[in-house]
């Protein structure tokens, strides 16, 4: 049975050929050759890379709207031992999964920590329409569950998962993006027992809280494939795992391989083995030997818009400027048409190969 994310993307999908030049015969994506490297598509300039198809926009093309400004705070994660204090956060639980989209409300119901309330990947951070398997809804349809969750947009709040934020960092990004104080909980669920903390089965009670004022049109900080294959100046970042990057494998999508250009910087790298962030002088190692320099034009994408909202979190943990976010992703891209490429990019290092077990996006 097809999951809801699927159906929704193969109702959603949309072309694009008055973007993309008609494909000449040698420029069909290709995939690896049956058990041998895989192939390079070099017949096509790389999307975001400074090539021959980042034609002159004006600022204002090239320049979409940077998330609202919010509150300072010092990182997008807190320790588990700090969500205790006064005055308390709100808290949401964004577990999910992939194969079983009720598992994660079942496993709410049996234990979250006191006071939390579950928040949908699919109901609450998904519209039902739109492009790639996740589209956002527009900011005034978040705003609205939000609130009827109780979550005000002058509260704080606390996202945790159980995957080291892999799908708390999605509720975490539309949050701050409409200005929201918002963090997600290092560590997760197992962060929070193992520092003594108990957890509830009880229902939380809920008042909803008052509606969110001067919400915009559509949510900031992203970009969409139309800025894509026009010529984007910046760089892109591929947070899937990298043999789904290299075009190995693909559980998910219909074509195996990733945007032109893109550089891979699989979001596990960033966790250790107990899913916690690693420390800073290792993160900016990681993201060094990604060929990742500060920039505010970068673009991050993974499979459907959620996984790559933890590069987010964690670029502006480390003080670097919050990188933009193309939600409609590998899920989009590949069934509207975008030229593909498959291996290693032609210029720029990636990541050594990875076979954990990583949830897809």
């Amino acid at each position: 049975m097809a999951s809801p994310g699927r159906a929704r993307a193969d109702r959603s999908t949309r072309r694009v050929a008055d973007l993309l030049q008609p494909p000449h015969r040698g420029d069909r994506p290709r995939r690896a050759a049956p058990g041998g490297r895989p192939r390079l598509a070099r017949d096509r300039p790389p999307l975001g890379g400074g090539g021959p198809t980042c034609r002159a926009r004006s600022a204002v093309d090239r320049a979409p709207v940077r998330p609202r400004r919010r509150r300072r705070v010092t990182s997008p994660f807190v320790d588990a031992a700090s969500v205790g204090d006064d005055p308390r956060p709100v808290l949401l639980d964004a577990r999910w999964w992939l194969d079983d989209p009720g598992r994660a409300r079942r496993e709410f119901e049996a234990g979250h920590l006191p006071g939390a309330r579950f928040v949908s990947l699919d109901d609450h951070l998904t519209a039902p329409e739109g492009p790639g398997r996740h589209p956002l809804p527009s900011p005034a349809e978040f705003a609205a569950a939000m609130a009827n969750l109780g979550v005000g947009h002058t509260d704080r709040v606390v996202v945790y998962d159980d995957r080291g934020g892999a799908f708390a960092a999605r509720a975490w990004w539309m949050l701050t993006a409409l200005g929201v104080e918002a963090r997600i909980l290092d560590g997760g669920l197992d962060a929070w027992v193992a520092g003594g903390g108990e957890l509830v089965s009880e229902p939380t009670a809920v008042e909803p809280a008052p509606p969110w004022p001067d919400l915009p049109p559509r949510f900031p900080g992203t970009v969409t494939m139309e800025d894509l294959v026009s010529g984007w100046p910046g760089g892109l970042v591929d947070a899937r795992a990298p043999d789904r990057y290299l075009g190995l494998v693909e559980p998910i999508d219909p074509v195996a391989g990733h945007i032109p250009g893109a550089r891979n910087l699989p979001y596990e790298r960033l966790l250790d083995e107990e899913l916690r962030l690693r420390g800073t002088a290792e993160l900016e190692v990681i993201l060094a030997r990604a060929g990742l320099e500060p920039d505010p034009r970068l673009v991050v994408y993974c499979g459907s818009g959620v996984t790559s909202c933890l590069l987010v979190a964690v670029m502006e943990h480390l003080g670097r400027p919050r990188p933009l976010l193309y939600a409609g992703s590998w899920s989009e891209w590949c069934r509207a048409g975008g030229p593909v490429e498959t291996g290693t990019p032609a210029e720029g290092p990636i990541l050594a190969r990875d076979r954990g077990d990583h949830p897809p996006s």
